[in-house]
């Protein structure tokens, strides 16, 4: 009966770990889909202000 109720206990926590541990890769998992966001709206800005800059020179060529 011991054995029965300590094997059905160490069950419960197994169980319990496994949920707290994938509770914590799907946290995982949107952090990085975060991260992956604000470099992607990162790179978009720094390519904006590449061609603004771009744009800017020609047209002062242009006006020469």
């Amino acid at each position: 009966m011991k054995k029965k109720k300590e094997k059905e206990e160490k069950e419960k926590e197994n169980k319990k770990e496994d949920e707290e541990e994938s509770g914590e890769e799907e946290e995982d998992d949107e952090e990085r889909e975060q991260e992956r966001k604000k470099k992607e709206k990162k790179n978009e800005a720094k390519q904006n202000l590449t061609n603004t800059t771009r744009t800017l020179k020609n047209i002062k060529e242009i006006d020469k």
